[in-house]
């Protein structure tokens, strides 16, 4: 393998600098600076298309992606679109890093705290033949590692006393009716992580 050491190499005026031909693997194996941040390193994402039914009050997963990140400084942009309803009100959305729980409103006394709320269906409404699309956009810059991360979207009804309790039921990608009818919707839900370098 030949070497060559020089202090810079500029292109003539007016042409493009170019290293390497098609096909080619080019190698850096120092610290390349000067390119700037916020390159994406690399995207993953995990698309469910099926049903799920969830019970009561215990928080379930319905999506769930492993990513290992390339470097201890970089970002991940977590990006959630699920479709959720439930068969009567109070359906809510976490995420979750690890089993840490992320981008989610703030304490205020008995109130959960979720990334959003959605499945708002009410019996005394016209609502069961209805999805609501809900969406989670979240940068996560704490991640500090290089080992592998899950990110976790989990559903459940918040709601454990009288009729909209534990008998309630959160259904992911279909209307709480699901009637076999044409006007009867069902849907996708994705959870797409993206690294960002710094």
């Amino acid at each position: 393998m030949s070497e060559i050491k020089v202090d810079k190499i500029s292109p003539q005026s007016g042409v493009a600098l170019e290293v390497g031909d098609s096909g080619d693997t080019i190698t850096c194996s120092g610290t390349a600076v000067g390119f700037g941040g916020g390159k994406v390193l690399q995207c993953i994402a995990v698309h469910k298309s099926d049903v799920q039914t969830i019970s009561g009050n215990t928080f379930t997963t319905v999506l769930s992606k492993t990513i290992t990140p390339a470097a201890t400084s970089s970002s991940v942009l977590v990006q959630v679109q699920i479709n959720v309803t439930a068969s009567v009100r109070y359906a809510g959305v976490k995420l979750y890093r690890d089993g840490i729980q992320l981008s989610m409103g703030d304490a205020a006394g008995s109130r959960t705290r979720v990334s959003v709320e959605s499945g708002s269906n009410d019996s005394n409404s016209n609502d069961g033949d209805v999805m609501h699309d809900s969406s989670i956009t979240f940068l996560d810059t704490a991640i500090s590692t290089i080992s592998a991360v899950t990110y976790t979207v989990k559903c459940a009804n918040t709601y454990s006393g009288g009729s909209y309790g534990t008998g309630s039921t959160t259904y992911i990608n279909r209307v709480p009716t699901d009637t076999d009818a044409d006007y009867t919707q069902r849907g996708a839900s994705s959870l797409i992580l993206t690294e960002i370098g710094a």
